[in-house]
């Protein structure tokens, strides 16, 4: 027998653990409440980070140029986001991804994916 952490309460001890009140952190949009929650309720500021749709049929997709526009750098903490997207479906592919990564380490930021529906 292991000990584990529920999805809250990993959250909530990420969220402790990595922000401050006034931080800056931008997330996927919608999401699992707490991963947005618990920064706001430490009075940090939360940005959403927005799905787009192609066409009729074609899937939901974030763009990395987006996130990247959100990123605030020298004051956005974090950036949270959950692939696949709940309840989108979208999933970056791994040039996408890289982005992703890129620019949080540009900006100096933690990113914190949250991959429950993996």
């Amino acid at each position: 027998e292991g000990r584990h952490a529920l999805p809250a309460e990993a959250i909530y001890l990420a969220s402790r653990a990595l922000l401050a009140a006034d931080d800056h952190v931008v997330a996927t949009v919608p999401l699992y409440q707490s991963l947005s929650e618990v920064a706001r309720s430490m009075r940090c500021e939360v940005s959403a980070w927005r799905p787009s749709a192609g066409p009729p049929g074609a899937p939901y997709r974030f763009d990395p140029a987006d996130l990247a526009a959100l990123i605030r750098p020298g004051r956005t903490k974090l950036v949270v986001c959950n692939f696949p997207h709940n309840p989108t479906g979208a999933l970056p592919t791994a040039a996408e991804f890289a982005r992703v990564v890129a620019a949080c380490e540009a900006a100096g930021c933690y990113l914190l994916v949250d991959e429950m529906y993996r």
